[in-house]
């Protein structure tokens, strides 16, 4: 019986001891930068017909990054997603793919608003902001989390927006 107990504390204790040299490895990194839109790419809109200007739409779009943070400067950004807005505004929502010069993937997710304003020469411009959720990657991203913010604007010439989050690095 006492050689049974020996045994399980010494496992209880590697199990502890392994399981504090994880969280002890990890690192959190805070990275920023900007983003520009590139491409973008509605795949299909729907009317809802209850109010007025009410659509929800499901696009893609692919942008470059830049940031403080060498992994992700020159990074290609790329999202799918989807939005329900009333006359340009309300919330969105999608998830992401960051694709380095190497080809190392990382994952996340993200969820914001938006809001559009049109100015009496008919222009427009949309601002918007939310935060984001890193659940992964592969390659130099593998084992990654992390959580962030962005805010920007938009309008017809262009989209661009800045960002930034604290990843836990492994």
């Amino acid at each position: 019986m006492r050689k049974k107990i020996h045994i399980i504390v010494a496992l209880v204790t590697v199990a502890a001891l392994v399981s504090f040299y994880s969280v002890a490895s990890a690192e959190t990194k805070k990275c920023s930068g900007t983003a520009f839109r590139i491409a973008s790419s509605p795949q299909g809109k729907v009317v809802i017909g209850d109010v007025a200007k009410h659509e929800m739409t499901l696009y893609s779009y692919t942008e470059i990054l830049t940031s403080d943070c060498a992994e992700y400067d020159g990074a290609v950004h790329m999202g799918h997603g989807y939005s329900d807005y009333v006359g340009g505004s309300g919330p969105h929502q999608g998830y992401f793919t960051h694709i380095t010069k190497d080809g190392d993937k990382e994952f996340g997710r993200y969820s914001g608003t938006s809001k559009m304003k049109v100015n009496e020469d008919k222009s427009w411009e949309v601002s918007f902001k939310g935060t984001f959720e890193v659940t992964g990657g592969t390659g130099i991203f593998a084992g990654r989390k992390g959580r962030g913010t962005y805010e920007g604007k938009a309008n017809a010439e262009g989209m661009t927006y800045k960002w930034e989050a604290e990843i836990e690095v492994q």
